[in-house]
């Protein structure tokens, strides 16, 4: 699929096709995962959540009522996929950590925390992509939202269909980073990545109307969400080792931990300074250049 909007494309016939082929593109993924291999449920959660931006680039074309109940709707269907996600994501960020705790954790400390982390991967794959009713329940919602697709109450062709949408996300960012400016917590971190991801799709979204600028914009807010990403998913780490500990498994909480923290502050300074070129532009100044692109596409 190309996720991009194509020259010449309007919106409503571009918007429709991009959420159609993204929700496609999730379900046919979550139709090569088994219970014993969940390699594509990361590529499903992607496409869920580019439909989920590219609503939210007309979230005022659709109305309230609509944009509520379609975005809904996809997050609905991706959820049940994040235990999946994170329990596979976990062990990989734990083996990304040996360099860093040699020296400091024993590898037996090691291995106990990633023996937990494969458990729990296994668990949740049976608890999701090994439950039929769980997948079917997910390609359901996808099916409906395609359906309902083609009666979405899109009018306006141009730029003005998105500019709402497009300056509801910048701000929306930019709010979220000034907020963990404020006060940085697992969970305001954690809103700072969405909406991150959100600006990231949308700009993936308008690719073509300056394609230079834009790779380069995106790619950005791209790498904002991977130091965000892997920032979350330490977070989440620490909650089990938190766990582990308390069942009185020997796997050195208090080096872990520190460990973790100090990979955590090298990702949050580097989020913070990259953020801080991304979202530099107040919303209008933010629109009118992209707007500007947009004209002479």
């Amino acid at each position: 699929m190309s996720f991009r909007l194509k020259h010449r494309e309007t919106i409503p016939k571009g918007v429709k096709r991009i959420v159609r082929e993204c929700l496609c593109e999730a379900t046919a993924a979550l139709g090569m995962c088994t219970a014993s291999s969940d390699a594509d449920v990361h590529e499903a959660r992607k496409h869920f959540r580019k439909a989920r931006a590219a609503l939210r680039m007309v979230r005022g074309e659709l109305g309230a009522a609509a944009f509520n109940r379609e975005n809904k709707s996809v997050r609905d269907a991706s959820r049940p996929l994040s235990e999946v996600r994170d329990a596979k994501v976990l062990i990989e960020r734990l083996d990304a950590l040996n360099d860093l705790s040699k020296g400091r954790v024993s590898s037996d400390g090691i291995a106990n925390l990633r023996d937990e982390l494969v458990a729990r991967r296994r668990v949740a794959r049976g608890r999701t992509i090994g439950d039929s009713d769980t997948l079917f329940s997910i390609l359901r919602q996808a099916r409906d939202v395609r359906r309902r697709s083609k009666r979405w109450p899109l009018r306006r062709r141009g730029w003005n269909a998105i500019e709402d949408g497009l300056g509801k996300v910048y701000k929306q960012g930019k709010a979220a980073m000034l907020n963990v400016r404020l006060q940085s917590t697992d969970d305001t971190l954690h809103e700072w990545r969405k909406r991150a991801k959100d600006l990231r799709y949308e700009l993936e979204l308008l690719r073509n109307i300056c394609p230079v600028v834009m790779k380069r914009l995106a790619g950005q807010a791209h790498q904002l969400t991977n130091l965000l990403g892997e920032d979350h998913d330490l977070a989440v780490m620490l909650s089990v080792v938190g766990e582990v500990s308390q069942r009185g498994l020997c796997i050195e909480t208090d080096a872990l931990t520190r460990v973790i923290d100090q990979r955590r502050r090298v990702l949050q300074v580097r989020a913070s300074a990259l953020g801080e070129r991304i979202y530099k532009r107040k919303t209008k100044a933010f629109l009118r250049r992209l707007k500007r692109y947009w004209k002479g596409s």
